[in-house]
């Protein structure tokens, strides 16, 4: 339990840090998430090694790239059918996603730049061996596997609980990312209770998050 929750406090920490409005689409943004989740998934890597499962856990089979790309295209297009729910165009709560993008940066930027899209595809796979893989794992030697995958997911979106209120608007306190992490991490969290290997979730976690952070288009900003 002290690992849950060393990661926890870690993560929303961290997240608490680099979603600094002042930090939008810097450096600091970006180094500081890198900084968080590569310590917490090297540590990660490190304990699998040590316990003998890291080359089951990433191990790759026919049919992982493909099951990661359909699962993210379920998952963007599940979000696309939220958005309007969430954060209507032309209202007080769509001021929520654009303050997101602003932190994250200029989807154009990120599109063009080789190092930013390398650090977006290298947290995502860092996430996905830290909360699918690690905290999981203690999850279902603790709880059992029934109640392991929902718990993680609630951890998942709990970590990113300061983005409400950092990134919060005329509205209020902005729901979106922990809403995103609560949904993706009952996915994510589900095929990794099937699967019980990490590669097509870091693909569908990779794909999922590249086109929802270049994709963003919204009137006025």
């Amino acid at each position: 339990m002290r690992v849950i929750l060393g990661v926890l406090l870690c993560t929303a920490l961290g997240t608490g840090i680099a979603f600094r409005p002042e930090w939008g689409g810097t450096w600091k943004f970006w180094v500081t998430l890198l900084v968080v989740y590569g310590g917490l998934a090297a540590f990660a890597v490190y304990r699998m090694w040590d316990e003998g499962i890291l080359r089951d856990v990433f191990k790759l089979k026919g049919g992982d790239f493909a099951i990661g790309a359909l699962t993210a295209l379920g998952l963007l297009v599940g979000a696309e059918l939220v958005k309007p729910y969430v954060a209507p165009p032309g209202t007080e709560e769509s001021a929520w996603l654009a303050y997101v993008y602003l932190v994250v940066g200029d989807p154009m930027e990120l599109q063009r730049s080789i190092v930013l899209t390398a650090a977006l595809l290298a947290i995502a796979a860092a996430e996905e061996i830290v909360w699918r893989a690690l905290v999981l794992d203690q999850l279902m030697q603790r709880l059992g596997d029934r109640r392991a995958w929902p718990l993680s997911a609630a951890l998942y979106s709990i970590s990113l609980l300061p983005t409400a209120f950092l990134l919060a608007g005329p509205a209020g306190p902005n729901p979106l990312l922990p809403l995103a992490a609560l949904g993706c991490g009952f996915v994510w969290g589900f095929m990794a209770n099937m699967l019980r290997r990490l590669p097509p979730l870091i693909v569908s976690h990779m794909v999922f998050t590249y086109f929802t952070a270049t994709q963003f288009r919204l009137p006025g900003f």
